[in-house]
């Protein structure tokens, strides 16, 4: 029933093919009705992906210290498949809850794909002969890497993000934001941009200058409060009032204001601040080069 260029597919587990071959053949017969153990070359690739899905659900969770032993591959396959139902309901669960005060501020690709694609996701994704299956492209970008994702992983993980960016940004206000946006990019609507970051860097300009977050616009003294505050995270690292790049003092000190802002006004801090980790070093990046060509104002906008 399969060829050899199953091999690729069979190295993201530890079992071998011999173990695997009798639970792909039983929900082969499942997916047949029974009626017929005869499936096409391309089902039977999917079913054997559906069952490697399901044992690294499994293993994965065994690797977390959720279970132990090693079971054969048909436990292993219901087991990693009750993980697997699992999730969606708790995805479900999630998704429902974000809904409940959901604000995509007009930002299309974000609002598609959290009203229309989620449900259709709920819809049709298949978690016995399908689970390696993940639906959708997921166009609006969120700031944690979940390529190597597929499945109910993929978008359970990406469920759990939305959440933490709906909790930060739950915490400004409307007009704000969409002024932000709006200074970001007067065509913000059709961007595929994540909010979260734009909001972020708006948040930490005034922060920086000591302006409050409801005095929107920034003034040249404020940029010059920006500059000095900058320059004394640099410390030594600067030359001529410039920094030649981006020095790692600057980005801890970056990194620890943000922290302070977000523990003085979430519960979730440790976990937001996990989350905003690897766009905090964008930020600082970004922000090297404004101070270094002297145009902090292409970074902080409003």
């Amino acid at each position: 029933m399969l060829g050899a260029d199953m091999g690729e597919i069979m190295g993201e587990t530890e079992y071998t093919m011999e173990e695997i071959f009798p639970v792909v053949a039983k929900l082969a017969g499942q997916y047949a009705g029974y009626e017929s153990t005869s499936v096409t070359y391309e089902r039977a690739q999917q079913l054997m992906a559906a069952v490697i899905y399901c044992i690294r659900e499994y293993e994965v969770s065994a690797a977390n210290g959720l279970m132990a032993g090693r079971p054969n591959a048909a436990e292993a396959y219901k087991m990693g498949y009750d993980i697997a139902v699992q999730k969606v309901l708790d995805m479900k669960t999630l998704y429902h809850e974000v809904m409940e005060d959901f604000k995509s501020f007009g930002v299309l690709c974000l609002e598609n794909t959290m009203v229309r694609g989620i449900v259709e996701f709920l819809k049709w994704y298949d978690v016995r002969y399908a689970p390696q299956e993940t639906l959708l492209t997921l166009d609006y970008p969120v700031l944690r890497d979940i390529h190597g994702l597929s499945g109910i992983d993929a978008i359970y993980a990406y469920v759990r993000c939305i959440d933490l960016e709906q909790k930060f940004i739950s915490a400004f206000d409307r007009y704000y934001v969409e002024q932000l946006l709006r200074a970001y990019s007067p065509r913000y609507k059709d961007m595929i941009e994540n909010i979260c970051s734009i909001v972020l860097t708006g948040a930490l300009g005034h922060i920086l200058a000591g302006k409050p977050m409801d005095s929107p616009g920034f003034l040249r003294a404020d940029y010059e409060r920006m500059r000095q505050a900058l320059g004394e995270f640099a410390g030594d690292d600067m030359q001529n009032g410039m920094p030649n790049c981006m020095p790692n003092s600057m980005r801890r000190q970056i990194g620890a204001v943000l922290n302070g802002f977000i523990c003085a006004y979430y519960d979730d801090a440790e976990e937001l601040m996990d989350y905003f980790s690897s766009e905090v070093d964008n930020i600082s990046a970004r922000i090297g080069n404004a101070l270094k060509n002297g145009h902090l104002e292409r970074v902080f906008l409003l």
